[in-house]
């Protein structure tokens, strides 16, 4: 999501997108990402694949938007 700020309100931007080089300049990112456990699988198994996961995401996030507010929703 962009946000353009001017003196007196804001006039936000919000945009979904499919690949990490449409996020570049983004000053607020949402983060949904992760998999529910499935049958079988330890919570630890899960929390370790998450981890995965997010941590991917986020840096592929960072290096095209360095400067943004990340909101993980995870």
């Amino acid at each position: 999501m962009s946000v353009a700020v001017s003196k007196n309100s804001y006039s936000p931007t919000v945009v979904g997108v499919n690949t990490y080089e449409e996020t570049a300049g983004s000053d607020v990112v949402v983060v949904t990402s992760g998999i529910p456990r499935k049958p079988g699988m330890s919570r630890d198994d899960l929390l370790f694949t998450n981890m995965r996961i997010v941590t991917s995401v986020v840096e592929e996030i960072a290096r095209h938007s360095p400067e943004c507010v990340l909101l993980p929703v995870t």
